[in-house]
């Protein structure tokens, strides 16, 4: 394998995971969000009861309580609050970008591991 070959393999293979994880859980989270939509639950008078929630025993459910797209009520019920999905996708542009530079660093490490550890002099 010639040089280019070691740096862009790991490269590539890092930023293409990064992109099916966060394909997957992004296609998880709008259909959390769809359901809520579809039964209509955008304030306290429409919220919905957690038992109806099948997911909300999920990391991701937890993640859109604790940055308070969904508003949990002190009655059991919850609802989707469509201003604070705006703030959150604004806040998570910075984790994409994160995420692929993550990605890029694999893949940097990688050649660099394989260029000066397994390249014979």
């Amino acid at each position: 394998m010639n040089t280019a070959t070691h740096f862009l393999v790991p490269l590539f293979s890092g930023i293409i995971i990064a992109t099916i994880v966060r394909s997957w859980i992004r296609n998880k989270c709008l259909r959390l969000l769809n359901r809520f939509r579809e039964v209509g639950a955008n304030d306290q008078d429409h919220a919905i009861p957690l038992r109806e929630i099948p997911e909300k025993e999920s990391w991701i459910f937890d993640r859109l309580v604790n940055s308070e797209v969904v508003v949990t009520a002190c009655d059991g019920r919850c609802f989707l609050d469509e201003d604070a999905l705006k703030r959150h996708r604004t806040r998570n542009h910075a984790t994409r970008l994160i995420v692929i530079g993550v990605g890029f660093a694999v893949g940097l490490g990688v050649f660099l591991l394989s260029y000066f550890v397994f390249n014979p002099k």
